[in-house]
C-alpha cells in the first residue's frame, strides 16, 4: 500500500520546495546554483580526489526549509530588539 502512495508526498514535497524558492526569490536573496563537492578520503586517511555531489529534491526541500527557518529566527530577533549579530547583503 504505501508503495501506491508514495508518489504524492514527494509530489506535495516538491510544490512546497517550489513555494519556498519563489519566496526566496521575491525577497531577492542570493542563490548559489552549484552543488556540493566532497573529498574522496583514501585508506591512508589522506585526500586522494574530488567529486561532486547532486542534489535531489529531498536536499532542495530542506535546504529551502533551514533558509525560511533562518529568515524568521532574524524576524524574531528584529521584532524582540534582542541584541545580536547579523548580516546584511548588498545588491548582487
Amino acid at each position: 500500500m504505501w508503495r501506491r502512495r508514495s508518489a504524492f508526498p514527494c509530489k506535495r514535497c516538491t510544490r512546497y520546495t517550489a513555494q519556498l524558492k519563489a519566496a526566496r526569490d521575491a525577497r531577492g536573496a542570493l542563490d548559489f546554483p552549484g552543488g556540493e563537492v566532497k573529498a574522496r578520503i583514501g585508506d591512508a586517511g589522506t585526500i586522494e580526489g574530488f567529486y561532486a555531489v547532486m542534489r535531489n529534491d529531498a536536499h532542495r526541500l530542506i535546504e529551502e526549509c533551514m533558509i525560511a527557518a533562518n529568515v524568521e529566527a532574524a524576524v524574531a530577533l528584529r521584532i524582540s530588539k534582542a541584541k545580536s549579530l547579523y548580516r546584511v547583503h548588498g545588491p548582487a
